[in-house]
C-alpha cells in the first residue's frame, strides 16, 4: 500500500512538473513499429518554436531534418520526430532541446494597411525613433526599422492598429517619465497578428492598460491610456512591428536569435502613407475596410450586423 502511495506521489510531482515548465518534450517506443516518437507539449498561452538536438543518436533513424525545429500553438501537444529501428544494433539516444517565442517561418503579409493608434479622426505627429544600438553605441539601425512615436495628450486613449491576440502585457512601471530620455521598462503590450509577426506598443499610464493576455483585439478597439508625463520631452505612443524567423537563424548557426522589421503602410485622412514627413500632422482615420481586411466573410458579417 505504501508502495502503490509512493509510486502515485511520484507520478504527481512529475505531472505537476511538466506542467510548470513552459514546453515539455516526451518520448514513447513503440514495440509493435520498433520507433520511438518523440511529442512536445507547449505549457503557454503564445507561440513556441522548439528546436530538438540530439547529443547521441545510434542505430536509429529520423524521420525528419536535425536538428528538428518545430512550431507548437499555445497549449498545444504535437509529434516532433519518429527515431525509426536500423541495424543490427542496440538502439541508443540521448537529446537536449531550446525554445523561444515566437513562430518558426514567420511572414509579413505586405498587403496589410495599419490603423494610426491614436483613434478615430485624431490630429497627431509623428516622432523619429532609433533603435537601442543606435542610441548607445551608434549601431547601424536594423534594415526596415519601423519604430516611431505618434505625439498625444494627456489621458488619451491608445488604439489597436491591426488585428491580433494579446500576447504580453507589462503596466507595473513608473520608468517613463519626466526627464527620461529612453528606457527599457515602458509599460506596453505585444499583439500577436494573424501572419505571426507582433505589434509593440508602449508608454502606457502604469496600471493602465485595458486588455489581457489571450484576448483578441480588432482595428481600432482601445488598448489603455498614454502614459501623461513628457517621456523624451512630449507624451506619446511608442510602436513598432517586428517578426523573429526562428527557424531560418537557427540552420544559419547563429547563436543568438534576432527580429526582423519590415515596412509597414499605415492609412490617414490623406491617404496611404510609408514614410513621415516629422514636421507634418497627419490626421487618423479608420474606416469599414481597414477594420474587417483580415476577417473572413463570416467575420464580416458578424461585425456588420454588430456596428
Amino acid at each position: 500500500m505504501k508502495s502503490a502511495i509512493a509510486i502515485l506521489l511520484i507520478c504527481i510531482s512529475f505531472n505537476l512538473l511538466s506542467q510548470n515548465r513552459e514546453v515539455d518534450v516526451s518520448s514513447k517506443y513503440s514495440a509493435d513499429k520498433e520507433e520511438y516518437v518523440l511529442t512536445v507539449t507547449n505549457n503557454t498561452s503564445v507561440y513556441k518554436t522548439v528546436v530538438i538536438k540530439f547529443n547521441r543518436l545510434s542505430n536509429l533513424d529520423p524521420s525528419t531534418r536535425l536538428p528538428a525545429i518545430l512550431e507548437v500553438a499555445p497549449g498545444a501537444s504535437k509529434r516532433a520526430i519518429r527515431l525509426t529501428k536500423s541495424g543490427i544494433g542496440t538502439p541508443d539516444f540521448s537529446y537536449s532541446y531550446t525554445h523561444y517565442s515566437g513562430c518558426a517561418r514567420p511572414k509579413h503579409d505586405d498587403n496589410v494597411i495599419y490603423a494610426l493608434p491614436t483613434g478615430r479622426r485624431k490630429t497627431t505627429q509623428p516622432i523619429k525613433l532609433t533603435s537601442l544600438g543606435n542610441f548607445i553605441k551608434n549601431d547601424e539601425v536594423p534594415e526596415y526599422w519601423n519604430a516611431i512615436g505618434f505625439k498625444m495628450e494627456a489621458g488619451d486613449t491608445i488604439f489597436c492598429s491591426r488585428r491580433g491576440i494579446v500576447e504580453k502585457v507589462f503596466e507595473n512601471s513608473n520608468e517613463a517619465g519626466e526627464g527620461v530620455t529612453f528606457t527599457t521598462d515602458a509599460n506596453r503590450l505585444v499583439i500577436r497578428h494573424s501572419d505571426c509577426t507582433f505589434g509593440r506598443y508602449a508608454n502606457f499610464e502604469r496600471k493602465g492598460i485595458f486588455v489581457k493576455v489571450g484576448q483578441e483585439i480588432e482595428v481600432g478597439e482601445p488598448l489603455g491610456i498614454v502614459n501623461g508625463t513628457a517621456y523624451g520631452n512630449s507624451i506619446h505612443v511608442r510602436q513598432m512591428f517586428f517578426a523573429t524567423p526562428i527557424e531560418e537563424q537557427i540552420r544559419e548557426g547563429k547563436t543568438k536569435i534576432e527580429n526582423i522589421y519590415f515596412p509597414i503602410t499605415y492609412q490617414t485622412l490623406d491617404g496611404k502613407i510609408t514614410s513621415w514627413d516629422y514636421d507634418k500632422n497627419y490626421e487618423s482615420t479608420i474606416d469599414e475596410n481597414i477594420i474587417t481586411q483580415e476577417m473572413s466573410k463570416r467575420e464580416i458579417k458578424k461585425w456588420l450586423k454588430e456596428n
